[in-house]
């Protein structure tokens, strides 16, 4: 066939750790967005987007891997969803969060390190 055996990289050589680059970079962009979070938005904000993270594990195995759950697990998944929506909701429209305005931005960078 076409498959051509490709001699893989001596370790500590820098092709070696080429292929973990777009790790690397993925995983520092998830820091910068986690650091940011927290300064714009209070940490009870960015902490209530973190453990929404059951929330967006399960709809991305669902996605992605295609598994199947129950319904009463689909109720309990609904009930986190909707624990963290009118939670963070509340607290951004109190204003209590953060004097400056910086919330909602915070509260965006927070999901997008998710």
């Amino acid at each position: 066939g076409s498959w051509q055996h490709r001699p893989r990289a001596a370790a500590g050589t820098v092709e070696c750790y080429l292929p973990l680059l777009p790790l690397a970079a993925s995983d520092l962009l998830v820091g910068i967005c986690d650091c940011r979070s927290v300064l714009l938005a209070p940490a009870s904000l960015v902490s209530l987007v973190n453990c929404s993270m059951l929330v967006f594990s399960a709809v991305a195995t669902r996605a992605i891997l295609g598994s199947r759950y129950s319904r009463t697990e689909w109720g309990g998944i609904l009930a986190a969803a909707a624990g963290v929506i009118l939670v963070g909701a509340a607290s951004l429209l109190r204003g209590e969060a953060a004097p400056s305005g910086t919330a909602p931005l915070g509260v965006l960078l927070a999901l997008a390190a998710r």
